[in-house]
């Protein structure tokens, strides 16, 4: 990926760090007023664990810090945004994550390379009703949804002994 691209990432990714306080918000909330509150986040995560390509092969470890989850990061975005009015609250929260890696030569190049991506996307939404409405320490009790789809596909190139291309 070029540096310039990389370097635009990162700056939106600092500026989502260096605002703290919430994106959207009304400046003098009322009790009958909706407030609107948009926070974008940033969580830094590697990947480990064990895999396989189909049920006759054999299982690899995996194991990707988060160096080299950012290295091959194509898109990725996660945010929050709660809408309250007096004790009520809707909040809505998603992550996306897409990342793609391509393999050196297999076998010498006689079995091409493989690409390798994986999407992942997560979203929740919940109703939020404020039990304890403490301007220092407000508690809240929450009913909600997640929804958590990910997706992993492996496309080999065309090479001397896999000549039809995604196979």
């Amino acid at each position: 990926m070029e540096a310039p691209l990389k370097l635009a990432r990162l700056g939106v990714l600092v500026a989502s760090f260096v605002t703290t306080s919430p994106v959207l918000a009304q400046a003098v909330p009322s009790e009958d007023a909706w407030q609107f509150e948009a926070t974008p986040y940033l969580w830094a995560a590697g990947l480990s664990g064990w895999g396989r390509l189909g049920a006759r092969t054999p299982t690899t470890n995996i194991d990707a810090s988060f160096s080299d989850v950012w290295k091959n990061l194509d898109f990725g975005v996660m945010g929050a945004f709660e809408a309250r009015r007096g004790r009520w609250a809707l909040i809505f929260d998603s992550v996306y994550v897409d990342l793609s890696k391509t393999s050196d030569p297999l076998a010498g190049g006689a079995l091409g390379t493989v690409r390798f991506k994986v999407k992942e996307a997560i979203f929740q939404l919940a109703g939020a009703y404020r039990v304890l409405d403490n301007p220092v320490t407000p508690v809240d009790v929450l009913v909600g949804a997640r929804y958590t789809n990910l997706h992993v596909d492996a496309s080999f190139s065309q090479s001397p002994l896999l000549p039809a291309e995604g196979v």
